[in-house]
């Protein structure tokens, strides 16, 4: 075949057979580059946001992230990885929150990242089962963390609540706080509901103008090596009834009722288990206890030798005041 039989026709029909050739590898290859991407994507948990990040590309990198939470809840909640983790970088987000079942919520540093509720009647940040908050602040709202279920929360601010600081509802499950701050507001800092199982440890509790740590019947847990104080009402304030706690080398002084305040009410006559050991424990004046044992209204008819099978406090607790007791001794153990 002579070379002039090859028509430019013919070469130009050649030339659109290799383009789409091309073209066609190429679309293969970039398909296949997207879906290791997508599965890249899917093993990593973490995700981040930053509300001052500006660029078009959000892909809740560390280098292009989110520009707000929803993004990273909306995200999170596709991936297949294990317990997803959000990022959130230093700044002030005004919303109020729902941490996912099985989600983590790491801030960049404590006081640099600000949840600020921006309806006052609802909780500023409400916790789902097994989920995670550290490193941050929450301002403002009716309650400033309501944990419904499984919780952790560490290294955290909550403070400027209007009631309740953390709010532990009713539920079988384990709520752990530690290394955190739960201060000035105008309600209590902790509200502990009936059955949860509790670790209160290594926080700073002060100036509430209820309760530091108020806890209903069937409590269980420690609370351990915590600064209780400044608060209106009692430092801490329990029900005994089927609760089971150890109360732990912490400092309670200063507050304006009781140090700590054990409640009995005749619908709960069930004993308790309550260890009182290793405490500071400081009344404001001399009409106040620190440690007082009695009945609210309605809570007479205590079975007999409610108190001293109920509560014990050891003999290395630390007091400056008085213990009002019903049949309540100091002992050794």
């Amino acid at each position: 075949m002579h070379l002039d039989s090859i028509t430019p026709e013919k070469s130009n029909q050649w030339w659109k057979k290799i383009v789409l050739l091309g073209l066609f590898f190429f679309l293969v290859g970039l398909a296949f580059y997207i879906f290791k991407f997508y599965q890249s994507y899917q093993t990593i948990s973490d995700l981040y946001v930053d509300n001052h990040y500006q660029g078009w590309l959000k892909l809740g990198s560390e280098k292009y992230p989110y520009a707000d939470l929803s993004q990273a809840f909306q995200a999170a909640t596709k991936k297949k990885a294990g317990l997803p983790k959000i990022h959130l970088q230093n700044g002030e987000y005004a919303e109020n929150i729902v941490i996912p079942e099985n989600m983590e919520i790491h801030g960049e540093s404590r006081d640099g990242v600000i949840v600020r509720g921006s309806d006052p009647l609802l909780p500023t940040v409400i916790m789902k089962n097994n989920s995670r908050l550290d490193g941050l602040t929450v301002i403002g709202g009716f309650v400033g963390i309501s944990a419904e279920e499984q919780a952790t929360i560490e290294d955290c601010s909550v403070k400027e609540f209007k009631k309740i600081g953390i709010d532990a509802r009713p539920s079988g499950s384990e709520i752990i706080v530690k290394n955190s701050e739960i201060f000035n507001s105008s309600g209590k800092g902790f509200y502990i509901q009936s059955g949860r199982k509790i670790q209160i440890i290594g926080n700073n509790v002060h100036a509430n103008k209820e309760e530091g740590i108020d806890l209903r019947q069937e409590v269980s847990g420690e609370i351990k090596t915590n600064n209780i104080y400044a608060n209106e009402e009692s430092g801490i304030e329990l029900v005994v009834g089927r609760s089971s706690l150890q109360i732990e080398e912490n400092n309670i002084w200063d507050n304006g009722a009781n140090g700590i305040t054990c409640q009995y009410y005749a619908e709960m006559p069930e004993k308790g288990s309550i260890l009182i050991r290793g405490n500071y424990i400081k009344a404001l004046d001399a009409e106040k206890y620190t440690v007082s044992v009695k009945s609210p209204s309605g809570g007479e008819g205590r079975i007999k030798n409610y108190w001293r099978d109920s509560v014990t406090i050891a003999a290395d607790n630390v007091m400056e005041g008085v213990i009002k007791t019903r049949s309540l001794e100091i002992t050794k153990k």
